[in-house]
């Protein structure tokens, strides 16, 4: 499994022939003009190979950035979780995507190839989401924002 960090929390994993991109915010600005990368970014958008799948976290701009996702191919897949209210969902519609793939706490997603992703929810009351990948050797937890309590990820250790 390769992971490259693109900066703050947009990763690009490489497993099993599959490209996920997490949390993609590669385009300066965001939050209405107050956020800037620093260091600025090596890499931007139209800098990444074809993807496979776009996992989002959850909405906060720095997370979900629609003038990134503008440049993004709109038959990739989408993964978020299934939250109740359907809002982050209709907002990735809205941008053009339309495989957004909805993904249960606890379920185990196949992306193909022998690599697979988990969606975590948080120990919080609001809506956002972990993922955990697994190509049968390596896992890789990307938290990011999602906060998790000590028996959470004891329990994701086991």
């Amino acid at each position: 499994m390769n992971v490259t960090y693109l900066g703050h929390a947009a990763i690009l994993v490489e497993a099993c022939g599959r490209l996920i991109l997490m949390d993609p915010w590669l385009n300066d600005p965001t939050y209405h003009g107050a956020w800037w990368h620093f260091p600025p970014l090596a890499l931007g958008v139209r800098d990444l190979p074809p993807l496979d799948y776009v996992y989002v976290s959850h909405e906060h701009p720095d997370h979900f950035d629609p003038p990134t996702l503008a440049h993004i191919d709109k038959n990739v897949e989408i993964l978020i979780a299934n939250f109740g209210r359907k809002r982050f969902r209709n907002r990735l519609a809205a941008l053009g995507f339309h495989r957004i793939t909805e993904i249960d706490f606890g379920q185990t997603f196949d992306c193909g190839g022998g690599l697979r992703a988990r969606l975590v929810a948080p120990d919080r009351p609001w809506d956002d989401s972990a993922i955990l990948l697994s190509d049968g050797t390596t896992n890789v937890l990307n938290v990011n924002d999602c906060h998790l309590d000590d028996a959470t990820l004891s329990r994701l250790g086991d």
